[in-house]
């Protein structure tokens, strides 16, 4: 009987078991003290069927219906709700704003462009690691300056991850830099630029070599932040820095350039005279004292576009930056635009809401604005990133065109145009043709680019922009 007893029992465990499993099958994703709870489908592999998902489009003022073929319809609510956001016009592949005239909110952008005959076109690119190492921004730069003029790499960081495979500066340094950032609890003082980087002491020697347009290094400028000690003039004595303090070495060959750097700012630009060099090596006298940021190498006309890349960020991290240093960029090298290209450390395959997200950029957003009101500002919606579904099959993350709505959104709500860069890849599973199409333009993990897809998106974006460039002054076409 005892026997009979226990076997009982087990059956009994089992079986409330199993009828458990099987009635989380019909509860919805839900969120429980904090805990997101998702469906089970313990029968999927016997009751699921492949079917399709149908998106529309609003093609010359008529709504078309495209059946996409997917599988395993119930482990794919997520991607059934959030395809329910494509639905775009075919302008929306272009740049927009909420204003009737696309090219509304580039206007001060393609003004300065007209006049870089004459002046420098200042442009700031931040992204994350889809543009690191200058990937998509050297190509879009050197479009750009072929069409209007310019040369330089713009900011080149002190130090960099990226330096070994970026092809447009070749970039060394020595190992002796102390480097601060945004996710450094501890900063030491040291205020931190749009780059996100700040630097104590060292030596960084530069060299331009690759970069298509380039012939010699242009007005290479140091830039750095208020000083934290002593201050002592420097000069130059028979070749020799008299210096011991707070100086800049340049040496190219048997020559040497001492420069004085005077910190008087939150965000100090000094500019050195190398005309003709190719090569340049910099190094700093006892400047333990002073944040140093980086160089630019830049010419004094033309277009300028400064790389701002940092991994692993979701552009938040830029309320760090102090209103001290945005205003004191905003007087000596002011940005004609501000371009913010996010989301691949954002979008998620179990989140539709991205209103936390929102409410961070919109705070970057406003402070932006309000130190660089006389900039365009363009936001890069989120490209197609793929995910494994649960049905071990690669497919469009289901969270992407959630943060694509959220993002056009923003840019609506804070006057910026628009550049919707999942609709323009082709949407829905785009990334897969990208990965695995008859030319490779990105990744195995269906994220990040190669050089040839940075390429590709560069000519893309370049293409887009002139194409509100010729709205706006259709008289430039020859420029």
């Amino acid at each position: 009987m005892e026997f009979k007893g226990s076997v009982f029992k087990v059956v009994a465990l089992v079986g409330l078991t199993v009828f458990f499993l099987h009635a989380t099958t019909y509860i919805n994703e839900s969120v429980f003290v904090g805990f997101q709870a998702k469906p089970m489908r313990l029968l999927a592999d016997i009751t699921s069927k492949k079917t399709t998902i149908a998106t529309q489009k609003v093609v010359n003022g008529e709504v078309e219906t495209v059946f996409e073929p997917v599988v395993s319809a119930d482990s794919l609510t997520h991607l059934q709700d959030s395809l329910q956001l494509a639905v775009v016009s075919e302008d929306e592949k272009f740049i927009t704003s909420s204003k009737k005239d696309s090219t509304f909110y580039l206007k001060a952008f393609f003004e300065a462009l007209n006049q870089a005959q004459t002046k420098p076109v200042r442009i700031a690119y931040f992204g994350d690691s889809m543009i690191e190492g200058d990937l998509l921004t050297s190509d879009l730069r050197n479009l750009l300056q072929q069409k209007f003029g310019g040369n330089g790499v713009g900011f080149v960081p002190i130090t960099s991850l990226t330096a070994a495979f970026r092809k447009s500066i070749m970039h060394t340094f020595s190992g002796n830099w102390i480097s601060f950032s945004f996710t450094d609890k501890f900063k030491n003082g040291n205020p931190i630029p749009l780059s996100g980087f700040a630097f104590n002491a060292g030596y960084a020697p530069f060299s331009d070599t690759i970069s298509r347009n380039i012939d010699t290094l242009k007005l290479p400028s140091v830039f750095y932040s208020v000083t934290r000690g002593p201050i002592e003039k420097a000069y130059v004595l028979n070749g020799r820095s008299s210096s011991k303090h707070n100086s800049l070495l340049i040496h190219n060959g048997s020559n040497t350039i001492s420069t004085f750097l005077k910190s008087e700012r939150w965000f100090n630009r000094t500019t050195v005279n190398v005309s003709g060099y190719k090569t340049i090596k910099a190094s700093f006298a006892l400047t333990d004292s002073i944040p140093l940021y980086g160089f630019s190498f830049e010419s004094d006309k033309g277009v300028i576009l400064d790389n701002f890349s940092f991994r692993g960020s979701n552009g938040i991290n830029l309320l760090q930056v102090s209103s001290g240093i945005l205003r004191d960029i905003q007087q000596q090298t002011p940005y004609d635009l501000i371009v913010l290209h996010y989301g691949n450390n954002v979008a998620n395959e179990t989140m539709a809401n991205y209103s936390w997200y929102s409410s961070g950029l919109r705070k970057v957003l406003y402070r932006l604005k309000k130190e660089f009101p006389n900039a365009s500002f363009l936001i890069v919606g989120a490209s197609d990133k793929a995910y494994k579904n649960p049905d071990g099959v690669m497919a469009t993350n289901p969270g992407v065109p959630f943060l694509v709505e959220t993002q056009r959104k923003l840019a609506n709500e804070f006057g910026c145009a628009f550049w919707n860069l999942y609709q323009d890849m082709g949407g829905y599973n785009s990334m897969l043709g990208w990965v695995d199409g008859q030319t490779v333009f990105a990744n195995k993990d269906y994220t990040h680019l190669n050089g040839a897809g940075a390429k590709r998106m560069a000519n893309m974006l370049y293409n887009r922009l002139m194409e509100n460039y010729a709205k706006n002054t259709p008289s430039n076409e020859s420029l």
